[in-house]
């Protein structure tokens, strides 16, 4: 029989510490919308607890829910709440968890144009379903007299993969154009009829920016960091509105109860100041998680849902609204 030395000791000893040393691995996935606030939180919190590592891909709503589904990550993310038929695909219970709140914009190239654009949502359908093609169409000038709109021949940018994004932009659409509920419908996947498609938010901010003439709907945090002017949109109450920090809130306030699943909707909120596109965005998380990744994955979402929604405002995300937050952390406790 072979004997154990002391430096054969020692090493097994180390090696035994190193693995009880590394840290735990969260792998999630999904919304793109919230990508640039989630790596925030990813980082800060990786400097307060070194024994967790949490891994997220940003690949878009569609297909974090997919992999939710199909039990490959440890959590999904998407800002359109899960459908019933979707959740009747998992394996075990799970609970929305809300984040933070963002806003689906209309960004746009315009050679020459740096101001912010009025549209209707009508407008943006017509310009979307390819019926209105140039810059200096008659509609859009009557909207905006104030400004010099070129010839210049419009190129719609659309996501091409399964997006909340577009899940959010298409159900607001649907609401207001009957043709395009028709011939677009709404969903995170979508035909759009004209224009090119990107993937993800960058994809389509990306599109954008390189086209002139191209207009496109991305989450406001993408239009903000690339400096592209946003579009003011008419909403509920007839006014003008331009995406912002206080007419996303502002949309957050008009919520009136919370439902006991948390899927909830700020879309064409009512009053003067509401923003019409925002939107809530979610961490899927299953209710019986691993039982090492489990308590960990709960401090940070208990963190998230508390310190970290001071860090929401410098990425352009409204926080949630305090009532929000405490129902959120209410749904944690059910969390094995």
């Amino acid at each position: 029989m072979r004997k154990i030395t002391g430096f054969m000791c020692v090493a097994l000893s180390l090696v035994a510490y190193a693995a009880s040393a590394a840290p735990t691995l969260i792998n999630g996935a999904g919304s793109t919308f919230a990508a640039p606030l989630y790596s925030k939180w990813i980082a800060e919190y990786r400097s307060i607890d070194k024994s967790v590592e949490i891994n997220y891909q940003s690949i878009g709503s569609g297909g974090g829910v997919r992999q939710f589904i199909a039990g490959t990550t440890d959590f999904g993310a998407s800002d359109d709440p899960m459908k019933d038929e979707e959740i009747k695909q998992l394996k075990g219970p799970m609970v929305h968890i809300p984040t933070a709140l963002g806003a689906v914009v209309i960004t746009y190239n315009i050679p020459g144009v740096t101001q912010s654009l009025k549209l209707t949502p009508e407008l943006i359908a017509e310009i979307f379903l390819g019926k209105v093609t140039k810059w200096d169409d008659a509609k859009i000038k009557a909207l905006n007299p104030g400004l010099t709109l070129p010839s210049q021949m419009i190129v719609v940018a659309f996501r091409a993969d399964g997006s909340g994004t577009t899940a959010v932009f298409t159900e607001f659409m649907a609401a207001k154009s009957p043709e395009w509920l028709a011939k677009v419908g709404k969903g995170k996947s979508v035909k759009f009829p004209t224009g090119l498609g990107g993937k993800g938010n960058e994809g389509v901010t990306g599109l954008v920016r390189q086209n002139p003439g191209a207009i496109g709907y991305v989450e406001m945090a993408y239009a903000r960091v690339n400096n592209l002017p946003m579009a003011s949109i008419k909403n509920k109450s007839g006014q003008f509105v331009t995406p912002s920090l206080e007419s996303v809130t502002a949309a957050a306030a008009s919520l009136k109860a919370i439902p006991a699943d948390l899927r909830m909707s700020v879309l064409d909120a009512a009053g003067k100041e509401t923003y019409p596109i925002s939107a809530f965005t979610y961490m899927l998380v299953s209710k019986q998680m691993d039982s090492t990744k489990g308590p960990a994955f709960l401090s940070f979402l208990r963190w998230a849902l508390d310190k970290g929604q001071d860090l929401a405002q410098g990425l352009s995300y409204a926080p949630l609204p305090k009532a929000v937050q405490e129902k959120a952390k209410q749904a944690l406790a059910g969390i094995k």
